[in-house]
């Protein structure tokens, strides 16, 4: 199990599940200290069944604190609080089924446990739709898949202009406006784009100002109504 240990170092992860753990209950029991590297972590694990099979979960008890979790042949559900979120967080490990009977039955169970628990769900194994990445093949017979939460800030909204606008009042007398009162310096592309810019913020003014009288008088017509 060196190559989890590597796994958990070189991705800074913080929970991993793995399918085909191929491990029996008769063997010597998962050291998951060494596993993960430290003592700061917990793990559930399911033994294989007829040599098939077997899952383990396993993550950062300072990451992750577990408060429920749920085990069949084919899954691990452990619900807790994650660091930083809101809520309760649960993970889904899943170990997919042959027949499309058992596929079923698994998948009407885990919606089930996730629709009676208000949380937050990351499912990882044969039923995975997540966007992730998969890394090459080491010791286990799978390509590992990393999946990381970020927060992307792509800055502000780009600015659209809708047809329909030019047709409401206001709208040409703030173009107007803005044009007969610009002055630009520079070159002309300069003051061509200086004066765009102080035309897309007099539009957005006017669209949240006449947004906002509208919906006042939407408000007046069901009072009056």
């Amino acid at each position: 199990m060196e190559w989890i240990r590597r796994l958990r170092n070189d991705h800074k992860l913080s929970m991993i599940g793995i399918q085909e753990t191929k491990l029996e209950e008769s063997l010597l029991p998962f050291n998951d200290v060494s596993c993960w590297g430290d003592a700061d972590c917990e793990f559930h694990q399911v033994f294989t069944t007829a040599r098939s099979g077997g899952i383990i979960s396993i993550w950062d008890s300072r990451v992750f604190s577990k408060v429920e979790s749920i085990k069949t042949r084919f899954y691990i559900v452990t619900l807790g609080n994650l660091v930083d979120i809101n809520g309760l967080t649960g993970f889904i490990n899943v170990y997919r089924p042959q027949s499309v009977n058992e596929k079923s039955k698994v998948w009407e169970e885990l919606l089930a446990i996730m629709s009676s628990k208000l949380a937050t769900w990351i499912v990882m194994g044969g039923f995975n739709a997540a966007s992730c990445f998969a890394l090459d093949r080491d010791i286990s017979d799978h390509s590992p898949i990393i999946l990381r939460a970020r927060c992307d800030d792509f800055g502000p909204p780009p600015f659209k202009l809708l047809n329909f606008w030019m047709l409401k009042d206001g709208f040409d007398a703030i173009i107007m406006k803005v044009c007969s009162e610009f002055v630009g310096y520079g070159t002309p592309d300069m003051r061509l784009l200086n004066k765009l810019k102080q035309l897309k913020i007099a539009i957005r003014c006017w669209k949240a100002n006449t947004v906002k009288m509208e919906n006042a008088e939407i408000e007046t017509l069901k009072t009056n109504g």
